[in-house]
């Protein structure tokens, strides 16, 4: 269980960091997903990757603990926002 939380932890925080890239809102410009949900959110955008991984990997323990990968996005996105 300890690794799940873990992989999600560093799944968050890695979603958070593509997301406050300049290629990653370049792409979304260029393709007009802006103002969509869950690829301008790193909450909803790291949630769902997570659930993705879960299904992919079969494993439980990542979706119960796809919370936390919402969590660590949003505050390493706080962390960005306040450099």
């Amino acid at each position: 269980m300890l690794e799940a939380i873990l992989t999600t932890i560093a799944l968050g925080s890695t979603i958070a960091v593509i997301m406050a890239s300049q290629p990653y809102q370049w792409i979304l410009e260029r393709l007009l997903l802006t103002d969509l949900k869950p690829f301008s959110c790193s909450i909803c955008m790291s949630f769902w990757l997570t659930i993705l991984l879960a299904i992919v990997l079969m494993s439980p323990e990542i979706a119960i603990a796809s919370g936390l990968s919402s969590l660590s996005a949003k505050l390493t996105e706080n962390e960005f926002y306040n450099l």
